[in-house]
């Protein structure tokens, strides 16, 4: 059997670790020939972490929808590349438009459209309106995504199907001796805290950078400083986001580290964790930082909910809300013991409910259960 897992860009985020998660368990536990493609409008890890999992990957060119004679060559090759291959598994809006679009043309026995969080896009074409109406497997990794898809995009209920995110610690080494000089965290009197999220208008880097303002004030009358690092893909929020760190003098306590890799190692000597954003499928870096027994503040939005579970909820904030989040991280700084307490929950509730093992079991059964149905 073979499978390839279709990304819009090479560049990494939510989705394509969790793509590289199934790739891993496709071709390396169940033997299936694997490939993941991209269409690498950016550079991006993609290819080298794939190679670390011995899964190949294919740099195709982007689907051209106006151009009716590049079109039919591009059509020529995605049939010749796609022989052979039983299941495509899309990841982000383009992509799952592409393949429900186009896979029909081809020999493909099953497309699965994975829904990776709500980022607003509307699908305005009448052609990619009626590309959905052909998608004949849905898998949410959040309720709140499949609730969108139901209630804004107009997909059948009977054909989505909620797998939430599984957190496999074995992919990130820990070892954060490197963070921790690098970024000089031994020093005493800090208090440390990070955002993992690339920059851009899907988050909300601004709210906290104004909250970040008032811990920095509130801790040095303690005598403590105040250090939030931004771990993610400098994109078109930086400039506005650096300009305001600039504007209110606070070069000295947030700074911005641009992708990281190695998530875990730098979470893992942080004293809190933050996801300031507008929406939310379900978020890996919450997951990840509750793994590692952080205490978590974050956005009040439904893909939030569904990560950190009803007794996390009183430290979310409403949005935009800079007042209130300043006051939720600084319960943290406050209290060592509350930290503790709650980063210690955090990591049971996601031992106990986001093992990859299920990501991988309930994926794989949705997967032969729709092959089995169409025959084969």
């Amino acid at each position: 059997m073979k499978i390839v897992f279709f990304l819009g860009t090479f560049d990494f985020g939510g989705a394509e670790k969790h793509a590289l998660l199934l790739a891993d368990y496709y071709k390396n536990q169940l033997n299936w020939e694997t490939e993941v493609w991209g269409w690498s409008e950016l550079d991006g890890p993609i290819p080298s972490m794939c190679s670390d999992i011995n899964v190949k990957t294919k740099d195709v060119p982007k689907w051209e929808y106006t151009n009716f004679f590049k079109r039919k060559i591009l059509e020529f090759f995605y049939k010749k590349a796609l022989k052979n291959t039983d299941v495509v598994m899309s990841f982000n809006n383009k992509p799952n438009i592409f393949c429900a679009e186009f896979l029909k043309h081809t020999n493909v026995k099953l497309h699965v459209w994975a829904q990776q969080g709500i980022d607003g896009y509307t699908f305005p074409k009448v052609t990619q309106k009626n590309a959905i109406d052909k998608v004949r497997c849905v898998i949410s990794n959040s309720q709140n995504g499949a609730d969108y898809l139901i209630s804004q995009v107009g997909v059948k209920p009977d054909i989505i199907f909620v797998v939430h995110n599984g957190i496999d610690t074995k992919l990130y080494p820990r070892d954060p001796r490197k963070w921790n000089k690098e970024l000089k965290l031994s020093v005493p009197d800090q208090f440390n805290a990070v955002m993992v999220a690339n920059i851009t208008r899907l988050k909300d880097h601004i709210t906290l950078i104004k909250s970040w303002q008032i811990v920095v004030k509130t801790l040095l009358e303690r005598g403590v400083k105040a250090n939030l690092y931004l771990a993610g893909r400098k994109d078109n929020m930086y400039k506005t986001s650096y300009n305001l760190v600039k504007e209110n003098s606070l070069e000295d306590n947030v700074f911005f580290l641009g992708q990281v890799k190695d998530v875990y190692n730098l979470v893992e000597l942080m004293d809190l964790t933050l996801l300031s954003s507008p929406s939310e499928g379900l978020p890996n870096a919450v997951l990840e930082a509750m793994l590692l027994a952080k205490p978590f503040v974050g956005t009040n939005i439904p893909g939030i909910r569904e990560a950190v579970g009803n007794e996390n909820l009183q430290y979310l904030v409403e949005e935009k809300n800079e007042e209130d989040l300043a006051a939720k991280i600084l319960k943290f700084a406050f209290s060592k013991e509350l930290s503790k307490e709650v980063g210690e929950k955090n990591k049971k509730w996601v031992e106990n409910n986001f093992p990859i093992e299920k990501l991988w079991k309930d994926t794989h059964e949705i997967v032969m259960r729709h092959l089995e149905k169409n025959g084969e």
